[in-house]
């Protein structure tokens, strides 16, 4: 890698680092960042993991522009993506299609606009059946000059097979078949000793720090920062008939959608015109025909509702110029963390809050914790 970033003929250097979760991708993936930016200016960032995303909060695939080292957990380097789709979920076991197509959009957009430029693509944990088939075209379709394979000491049944250029070539992909000819020919393949730590994931509790550290972003540069932040901001008026509504998943009815997004987090979309669907009121947000992925801008908090007015009422720390280019909002499996919400009545000081009740739960003894009331089918004026 050193030298073909040192030589101006030399080939573009293409990374990939895959190995089951818990095996120290990411720490892999921050040291060989680091690495490549003591020889070049800039390296690019394809995360394919929608469920620990490095830069961005998760359920999307990202591709993003890295110019400074990168010195801690993913909530301490947010970043903007250079291109950005939303998969809607942390997994994409429900919609392989989508994520493969996200994919190849994202690797596109690198050899249009960075070709020049170190590519480093991080992989899913996610490495047995819909999960190799997937990691198989993606390595196909990156056509790396190296790949990373972290492996434990031991055999494990839920380990990668090697993924050598002889294996990545009889392997069976999703969409790219054994033998097509799709995949690179030749590459270096590095087996490294991964970690064996099997003890219980905390992955939501990143995915929460880093949805609070997005949402955040900005409230350093702000003079009247308080404990109230989320919900002291004032958030952006915007007119329903200037938005599509839309459930990546597509099972909610859509006359429920705006009980949905009342007080969700929802991607920011940009979806093509010829996919929207209008309404017969034109003061109402209008639906989105098909399935994603779906350019996402970022992401933003459904402060309100109004019926009355037709507004929704949006926090986001995007920039006006970023969002004026938004069309549809769309759920998904992105929440803001449990313990904002449970927080509020100690803030407040009130004692019932929307959308939060007290239940009993049993899982060997009974215990009491916070849940969320199902919003689909609430009693309001939001229909």
């Amino acid at each position: 890698l050193s030298r073909a970033c040192a030589s101006p003929g030399g080939e573009v250097p293409r990374v990939v680092v895959c190995g089951r979760q818990n095996s120290g991708k990411s720490t892999v993936l921050r040291t060989l960042v680091n690495s490549l930016l003591n020889m070049c200016p800039e390296v690019v960032y394809l995360d394919c993991d929608p469920g620990q995303s490095e830069f961005t909060p998760a359920a999307a695939l990202s591709l993003t522009r890295v110019t400074e080292p990168l010195l801690g957990p993913p909530f301490t380097h947010v970043h903007t993506p250079e291109k950005m789709y939303f998969l809607g979920h942390v997994s994409p076991a429900s919609q392989p299609d989508a994520y493969s197509a996200a994919v190849s959009k994202l690797l596109e957009h690198w050899r249009q606009h960075f070709p020049n430029t170190p590519l480093v693509v991080n992989t899913m944990g996610w490495v047995a059946g819909i999960g190799l088939s997937l990691l198989v075209d993606v390595i196909r379709r990156t056509s790396p000059t190296d790949l990373i394979q972290l492996r434990p000491g031991s055999a494990d049944a839920e380990d990668l097979p090697p993924l050598d250029p002889h294996g990545v070539e009889r392997a069976c992909g999703w969409l790219t078949a054994r033998g097509d000819g799709t995949g690179p020919r030749v590459f270096s393949c590095h087996q490294l000793p991964g970690g064996t730590w099997r003890a219980r994931s905390q992955a939501k509790l990143k995915r929460d720090a880093m949805m609070l550290a997005y949402l955040g972003r900005n409230i350093l540069n702000n003079d009247t920062v308080t404990p109230f932040w989320l919900w002291s901001t004032v958030p952006y008026r915007v007119p329903w008939c200037s938005l599509a509504i839309h459930d990546c998943d597509g099972v909610v009815r859509k006359q429920d959608l705006l009980h949905v997004v009342a007080g969700s987090v929802v991607a920011l979309c940009v979806v093509p015109r010829e996919v929207l669907l209008e309404t017969n009121k034109s003061d109402y947000p209008k639906f989105v025909e098909g399935t994603g992925p779906y350019e996402c801008l970022g992401y933003g908090l459904v402060r309100a509702v109004d019926p009355a007015e037709k507004v929704f009422y949006i926090f986001s720390p995007e920039p006006r110029e970023r969002l004026s280019q938004v069309n549809a909002l769309v759920t998904g499996d992105i929440h803001l963390p449990d313990a904002v919400l449970f927080s509020q009545a100690q803030m407040f000081r009130q004692k019932m809050l929307p959308y939060v009740e007290k239940n009993l739960v049993s899982s060997g003894e009974e215990q009491q914790e916070d849940v969320l009331k199902a919003r689909v089918g609430d009693e309001s004026d939001c229909e």
